[in-house]
């Protein structure tokens, strides 16, 4: 590809986990970085150091949507090698702003909370639930949401702005940033979240929104089931410990606990729509409904414009809404998912990346699409490399 060209999208290999690198006009704008779990690590690294590699050590904003170890957790495992960049600002959501009164509050709930799931977690002889403990490993940074944990070190340094606090910006929705980051002519709005924080607690769409129904406007999931595997019994009176078992776990619901702490993180996700020479791009994180229903009314002005779309929750079934989608009707409109189907955490409950959705997206945008696990697939209008996949805009 020669250099005739004006905004180049990069998505890295990471594993389950998201990682692009945005260059427009010489200068570079990296768009979380992190991995789900300790396994993924070794990739994590290996894209930190081309990052350095392909920036010169040198990055005009660093952009983290939010809390999630699957897009912050590199930032603490490789400090190291990001304190060794130059970094113009880092750009974070205003709920993770601690001098707010509104977000501090949030966060020391969401704390408290994500506290009980790690808890449950290191109960000895405890059988842990596979969702609960994935969702848990997440929310808490992988090894840890305390102090010692790679999510608090990588938090410290977006807010502590590598070295300088002035540098770190706290966004919410109506901002809007002319010649963001320095980069002359690239217009930034933030899409969400908002400061309304009831659209926080919205975590699912409403069904006329949602993927994974069929015809008869029924769940199509494989295994979605209302009870863990482990509270299926034969047929027949309780024993006496499966009945404690049973009332025990019912006054701590974990399943609803982690579920709540895992969609609310989503919801707080920076959506940020970049324009630079009448070509749009979107990034709305790990959205989910009530991020997404706080700009509703803009959908239509927006979404038929644009010119790159970033899958939402790595191909979540329900964080593209039905009608967003929908309303992605440019002619060259292309989709990159950063996902892992083989890793996904909560596969066969709510499988990510779904398949529904998957194709959904491919047919909105004419297969112009990529997908982080399969980039031998990924043809024009992409090139792929062994770690990487580049879209030029």
């Amino acid at each position: 590809m020669d250099n005739n060209w004006n905004v180049r999208v990069r998505m890295y290999r990471v594993g389950f986990g998201d990682c692009f690198l945005v260059t427009i006009a010489g200068k570079h704008i990296l768009i979380d970085c992190g991995v789900h779990t300790q396994s993924e690590f070794k990739g994590i690294a290996e894209a930190v150091q081309a990052i350095k590699t392909a920036t010169d050590g040198k990055l005009a904003v660093v952009v983290a949507t939010h809390a999630h170890a699957d897009h912050i957790s590199g930032f603490g495992t490789e400090a190291e090698t990001f304190q060794e960049l130059e970094v113009g600002e880092v750009w974070m959501p205003w709920l993770e702003d601690l001098s707010d009164d509104v977000a501090k509050t949030l966060h020391t709930k969401t704390a408290a909370l994500a506290g009980l799931l790690h808890a449950h977690l290191n109960v000895a002889g405890a059988a842990a639930d596979p969702l609960v403990e994935g969702i848990a490993l997440n929310a808490l940074g992988a090894v840890g949401r305390s102090s010692t944990g790679n999510n608090a070190k990588a938090l410290e340094l977006l807010r502590g702005g590598f070295g300088d606090k002035q540098r770190t910006k706290y966004l919410r929705a109506g901002e809007v940033l002319q010649d963001a980051g320095g980069i002359k002519g690239l217009t930034v709005r933030v899409l969400a979240p908002s400061d309304d924080t009831k659209f926080l607690s919205r975590m699912n769409p409403p069904e006329a929104q949602l993927y994974g129904l069929d015809e008869n406007g029924q769940p199509t999931i494989e295994e979605l089931v209302p009870f863990a595997e482990r509270w299926k019994a034969d047929g027949g009176p309780l024993d006496a410990d499966y009945q404690k078992l049973l009332n025990d776990t019912v006054a701590m619901p974990l399943q609803a606990l982690a579920l709540s702490v895992d969609n609310y993180l989503n919801n707080t996700s920076l959506c940020l729509l970049m324009t630079y020479k009448g070509k749009k791009l979107l990034f709305p994180g790990d959205a989910q409904w009530g991020n997404w229903q706080s700009w509703q009314n803009e959908w239509d002005d927006i979404l038929g414009e644009i010119d790159f779309y970033k899958v939402g929750h790595h191909g979540s079934h329900n964080a593209t809404p039905h009608e967003a989608l929908a309303k992605m009707t440019g002619k060259s409109v292309v989709a990159m998912a950063s996902t892992d189907t083989v890793k996904s955490f909560n596969k066969g409950k709510f499988p990510v990346p779904y398949d529904k959705l998957v194709t959904a997206v491919k047919e909105q945008v004419g297969n112009r699409y990529a997908q982080s696990d399969q980039l031998s697939n990924a043809g024009a209008p992409f090139e792929a490399e062994q770690g990487w996949c580049d879209y030029f805009v």
